[in-house]
């Protein structure tokens, strides 16, 4: 088994709707975080994050993909 833990596009979104939704579930779940942390948190998201459906990132050499987990606050769970 393999187990990729990635976030991933909701049907119909684009970037710019995950980035918005990345934004709007996990920046009040984290309070303990100060201004310039979750600022450096947003930088590498919108640097380093290219999420795709769940559809597109399916790859040759899989016969089947199950979701086993999905994130208490939503986030991560199309």
């Amino acid at each position: 088994m393999v187990m990729i833990y990635e976030p991933t596009l909701a049907d119909g979104e684009d970037r710019e709707g995950y980035l918005a939704r990345f934004r709007r579930v996990n920046r009040p779940a984290w309070p303990f975080l100060t201004k310039d942390e979750l600022d450096q948190i947003d930088h590498h998201v919108t640097t380093c994050d290219f999420p795709e459906s769940p559809t597109s990132a399916a790859r040759p050499g899989f016969s089947a993909a199950n979701q086993v987990f999905s994130d208490p606050t939503g986030f991560y769970s199309v």
